[in-house]
């Protein structure tokens, strides 16, 4: 998977869990110390399984947000 697929995966769609530039760059400074990457060209490739289990026992996006920005239910 692609940086910006795991992007969605982890994030969801753009605007809600913030930018498409700044989810992916939260993703790429993960890479390689806590998330297993591989870098074929100009674009860092994550294996699914790897991120599906990053997704699966993580916490939400909005964790990641400023405390003056987080909406709560």
């Amino acid at each position: 998977m692609t940086v910006e697929q795991v992007a969605l995966l982890w994030f969801g769609k753009v605007g809600e869990g913030g930018s498409a530039s700044s989810n992916c760059q939260r993703i790429r400074r993960l890479i390689p110390n806590a998330l297993p990457a591989r870098r074929i060209g100009n674009r860092w490739y994550v294996n699914r399984s790897a991120a599906e289990a990053w997704a699966a026992g993580s916490d939400p996006s909005s964790v990641m947000a400023h405390p003056e920005t987080r909406r709560f239910p």
